[in-house]
């Protein structure tokens, strides 16, 4: 998505934006040396995103299904509301999944894409369902 391509954020003190990459929270993927662009898209191969107690509120957005890389997702302690977006549950290289003590409601997604997710952690919210991963087992959620 053009979108992701531009994402920066001032804060360097000189007023030059900040790549994605050296975002605090944010781990990127360097596909070879000195580079961090993914050629297939041309965006950066974000495999990371730890914002866990940030005071972040509202929905968990849907634009986290565009970071087709995702390996690791941590929203823990943040007051979001509404459930999982499907999006996020169709990360194909997703292996973590915190969103622990977020207040969140609703079913989970009727199924996770990834075949490598091993840890989905939801302690301390009202979601409800059956949690079932890309290997088609069930686990109680």
């Amino acid at each position: 998505s053009a979108s992701l391509k531009g994402w920066s954020a001032e804060g360097d003190g000189r007023g030059d934006l900040v790549p994605v990459c050296e975002w605090e929270g944010v781990a990127c993927r360097s596909p070879g040396p000195g580079t961090e662009v993914d050629v297939s898209d041309g965006l950066p191969a974000i495999v990371g995103v730890q914002l866990a107690g940030r005071g972040l509120s509202g929905t968990i957005p849907t634009e986290f299904g565009l970071l087709t890389h995702l390996e690791t997702l941590v929203l823990k302690d943040n007051v979001l509301r509404g459930g999982i977006p499907d999006e996020i549950a169709g990360l194909g290289n997703l292996q973590t999944l915190d969103l622990t003590e977020c207040l969140l409601t609703g079913t989970l997604p009727k199924r996770f894409a990834s075949e490598s997710l091993s840890r989905l952690l939801l302690a301390n919210n009202a979601i409800s369902g059956r949690f079932f991963g890309g290997g088609g087992g069930g686990k109680d959620g």
